[in-house]
């Protein structure tokens, strides 16, 4: 079965051809029948009445891959659309796209005339007026056969995001549709090897391409023999072996280390080589990532910042092409991961060692402003530690918030992902010593017996040089949390609903009497890591619920509080709790707020966020 194909080139390209040699329509001519009329050869199939349908390839931002749609009804603004319009004995197309405010918008196509050398490209372009919904339609007729739609260049308009696309169209035997994707989002190369695919379900097939395109298909079509007709520029090609691109690697993973991630996957059997793509975009592929080509599993990606999360994808390569891309995974360099069994795990991010000013004017207890020095680093929990987590290593779950409780407008049916509250500084320090004992670390609490079972009213010391979990101290919570800023909060110095609302889950949107919107769907504390991040990725560090540190509280501790690695005051009755809670307004979630309690006091409003010397 012999079939007749037509490519794109590329614009840059076909413009100049146009200027050399080729034919230019004067705005507003979209009969392309006169103009073309002894410019390509009839056609032999004896085609009759097919109009065109536009297959436009763009990328979808929920799934980050190729969306393949046959758009023929006008949809969202983002999808677009082009119509189907019949034409007589030739082929038609009706080009729909958004206007980008302007009351007109200008649609020009190049196509390529296979089989010409004299004349190889024609251009049209029409101007249309946007309709009252924003649409413009432009509708060009009297397409013959065997040209094939180049470049769509859009002036005063777009379809989803773009304004240039190129692609290829079988207008012979074919089922009469244009694949044409965004430049920049596919290669040209890209789309012959769709449109290959496409077309290949009854091999030997002939393929007919302009010359400059037979390199490139070649490298898409296993085995492809090439011979150049001396009647035309085109290459005359057969298709003998049927393309198969190889699958895509699975069970993709990546875990962080310092500075750097590893990235693993199953090896493919036909597989010569892999590429990964990376990006900090979540939306990575393989047509937006930053190329890591050739490499093998596993894979050590060095360079990274501690506290940004990348994301990565995974192709194959054979002889044959580049497979699709793996399933996306993420990771965040300078976190650690630990793994409690029943899909529990906890997540930790490195704290670097450094120097910042604490304490703020107009808080009270917290001035002066002073100077703090931690000479290493530690890691954090990148959220409060759940009721799931609390469960998990200590048989029980205290918490206030949990299913059926309908105080505060409460009443969530799951609440195993929200922070675990109504523990006391003891019950957290417990919490730390139980989860060091599950990692075979050395606890980091003992009483005055030296004992690691902590009993509450025990007068308890930690060992700084233990390599288990611990509570922070106030200075290590405060220089986490501002996380390199010096403002009230650690997204700025606005205090109003809207600055604070998405980073925090506080009074406004978490007190069901109180609340004002947007608020929570329930009263009372949140699941976390629902809110954004600070700088170095830990959430909910102010709001959702305070967190109790290791420290003895004095009023005027800053008076003389060491400017290196200060541990806290010698003496007191209280332990220090920071952060604010789901009922707290915004003075009582600063970063420099401070407050205490007794350590054997309960409440819904106070948690833990546990940390570990880095080793």
């Amino acid at each position: 079965m012999t079939r007749f194909l037509g490519f794109l080139t590329l614009f840059s390209i076909l413009a100049v051809f146009t200027l050399s040699s080729g034919c230019l329509l004067k705005d507003g001519d979209s009969d392309l029948s006169s103009a073309l009329n002894g410019v390509v050869p009839t056609s032999s199939a004896g085609n009759t009445a097919a109009a065109v349908r536009f297959k436009i390839l763009l990328s979808d931002s929920q799934t980050g891959t190729a969306l393949p749609r046959i758009l023929s009804t006008l949809e969202t603004a983002s999808q677009n659309s082009a119509t189907t319009v019949s034409d007589g004995d030739d082929a038609a197309a009706a080009v729909r796209a958004y206007t980008t405010g302007t009351p007109t918008v200008k649609f020009k196509l190049t196509l390529v005339n296979v089989g010409n050398s004299a004349q190889p490209t024609t251009t049209v372009s029409k101007t249309v007026s946007a309709q009252a919904s924003g649409v413009a339609e432009a509708v060009f007729t009297g397409i013959p056969a065997l040209p094939c739609i180049g470049d769509i260049h859009i002036e005063g308009g777009k379809i989803g995001t773009s304004t240039d696309f190129h692609g290829a169209v079988d207008l012979v035997t074919g089922d009469n549709q244009v694949t044409v994707v965004p430049k920049g989002q596919k290669s040209l190369t890209d789309v012959v090897a769709q449109v290959v695919l496409n077309l290949t379900a009854s091999p030997p097939l002939m393929l007919r391409v302009p010359a400059a395109l037979a390199t490139s298909v070649k490298t898409y079509v296993a085995g492809l023999t090439l011979s150049s007709s001396t009647n035309y520029d085109d290459v005359t090609t057969e298709y003998v072996n049927s393309l198969s691109l190889p699958a895509a690697p699975q069970n993709v993973a990546a875990s962080a280390g310092d500075v750097a991630a590893t990235i693993t996957w199953d090896a493919v059997s036909d597989a010569t080589s892999y590429n990964i793509y990376y990006s900090t975009a979540s939306n990575v592929t393989k047509l937006n990532g930053t190329p890591l080509p050739g490499r093998t599993s596993p894979f050590l990606h060095t360079g990274l910042t501690n506290g940004t999360t990348y994301f990565y994808v995974v192709t194959t390569v054979n002889a044959a092409g580049e497979s699709a891309e793996s399933a996306k995974v993420s990771v965040t360099p300078g976190t650690i991961e630990i793994d409690l069994g029943n899909d529990v795990k906890m997540k930790f991010v490195q704290i670097p060692a450094g120097t910042f000013s604490m304490g703020e004017v107009g808080v009270q207890d917290a001035t002066p402003i002073h100077s703090v020095t931690f000479l290493n680093g530690l890691y954090m929990g990148v959220f409060e530690v759940t009721q799931a987590q609390y469960q998990k290593v200590m048989g029980s779950n205290p918490s206030f918030f949990i299913p059926g409780q309908k105080d505060y407008s409460a009443g969530y049916s799951d609440t195993s992902n929200h922070p675990v509250e109504n523990v006391n500084w003891y019950s957290a320090a417990r919490f730390c010593n139980a989860l060091s004992n599950w990692q075979s670390l050395t606890p980091c609490y003992t009483n005055l017996n030296a004992s690691t079972t902590i009993s509450d009213g025990d007068t308890v010391t930690c060992n700084w040089t233990a390599s288990g979990y611990r509570l922070p101290t106030e200075a290590e919570w405060e220089y986490a949390c501002r996380a390199g800023t010096t403002t009230t909060y650690f997204w700025s110095n606005d205090s109003s609903e809207a600055a604070i609302k998405p980073y925090c889950w506080y009074y406004y949107n978490c007190n069901g009497a109180n609340w004002t919107w947007p608020h929570a769907e329930k009263g009372g504390t949140q699941p976390v890591g629902t809110k954004l991040p600070n700088a170095w990725g830990l959430y909910d560090i102010e709001g959702n619920v305070m967190e109790w540190c290791n420290d003895l509280y004095k009023s005027n501790y800053y008076d003389a509080s060491p400017n290196t690695d200060p541990t806290g005051a010698t003496s007191g009755d209280k332990r220090v709790i920071r952060g604010g809670s789901w009922n707290c307004i915004d003075a009582y979630i600063r970063v420099a707020e401070r407050r205490c309690n007794s350590a054997s006091v309960k409440t819904e409003l106070t948690g833990l966020r546990v940390c570990r010397r880095r080793p």
